[in-house]
């Protein structure tokens, strides 16, 4: 968690702004209601990535490595995790983990938690957990994990993590991926590109993400069936991109005329920076039905900038 929760920060900070590894919706299971991909290769690798991923080395890593001794800026090169409808969350790690950062990170795990180790098919898996009852839980997406679940290093190259024991079967038995695409009717919305770095999405209308009051006290939220998010590289540049369906055509046409009205009054603002005035210029606005689209394209210095202020 140490390493995963700042990741899903880093991916879902953007939302409410309404490699080749990327995600599509036949990766994710029927009736997903999160899901968040990071790829630190892409990000490390890229001229225009850099600057970002600097700023996760200074943030994230550094840290990382002085409390349990593991260099994940070498050792680990995606991070995807999601989340089905009352199935829990899986998270998966990609990169090569060192036999000596899999004992540290087990020896974490029994420093805070009750280690069992556990066979699947021949495979050896872990349970950690103070409860073995413990049943998956509403509220934070990821709150199903922070007292505990289940994980294997049984597979080359991948670190699996699950909120319950079947989830770590079927990834084990089919080499980490869900088994089985989505009828069109429950599939996650999400964008792709070709070099994505951080791709996110949810769907506010699940029951999972309702607060103790009942539900997100937001009529833009309550109205939106799923949204998503991508930072990818384009012309050496970054591309941020949000997009909303929404359960509505005529709050997708209002969303747009309040952003572009917002757009053109901060045009004629002379105190704007002027790398703030160049980010709106590049701004573009797209709504077609029940769908809207923001997307623009930011230096990587700027954008490392923002995520540092």
């Amino acid at each position: 968690m140490r390493i995963i929760r700042p990741i899903l920060i880093l991916a879902f900070l953007f939302l409410p702004l309404t490699t080749q590894s990327a995600v599509s919706s036949d990766d994710l299971p029927a009736n997903t209601v999160w899901y968040m991909h990071a790829d630190l290769k892409e990000l490390r690798t890229s001229d225009s990535g850099r600057p970002v991923y600097d700023w996760f080395d200074g943030e994230v890593i550094v840290e990382v490595y002085e409390e349990i001794g593991i260099d994940i800026g070498k050792e680990i090169d995606r991070v995807t995790a999601f989340a089905a409808e009352d199935a829990g969350s899986i998270v998966i790690v990609e990169g090569n983990l060192s036999k000596k950062s899999q004992q540290l990170m087990r020896e974490k795990a029994e420093d805070e938690t009750d280690v069992v180790e556990l066979k699947h098919n021949g495979m050896t898996y872990f349970r950690a957990t103070d409860d073995e009852d413990r049943g998956v839980r509403d509220g934070d997406p990821l709150s199903d994990l922070e007292d505990g679940g289940f994980f294997s290093f049984a597979l080359d190259n991948k670190l699996l993590i699950t909120a319950n024991a079947e989830q770590m079967h079927e990834l084990l038995d089919n080499n980490g991926r869900v088994a089985g695409g989505l009828p069109e009717t429950d599939a996650m919305f999400v964008l792709t590109a070709d070099a994505a770095f951080v791709q996110a999405g949810m769907r506010p209308d699940r029951q999972r993400f309702d607060d103790n009051d009942g539900g997100w006290q937001s009529n833009l939220i309550n109205n939106t069936e799923s949204a998503s998010m991508m930072i990818s590289e384009k012309g050496g540049n970054i591309a941020v991109e949000v997009a909303l369906i929404t359960k509505d055509e005529s709050l997708t046409m209002s969303l747009a005329g309040i952003v572009n009205g917002l757009i053109g009054l901060q045009a004629f603002n002379e105190d704007l920076d002027p790398d703030l005035r160049s980010l709106i210029a590049n701004t573009r606005v797209e709504a077609e039905a029940n769908s809207l689209s923001i997307n623009t394209v930011i230096t990587p210095d700027m954008f490392a900038n923002v995520l540092e202020n």
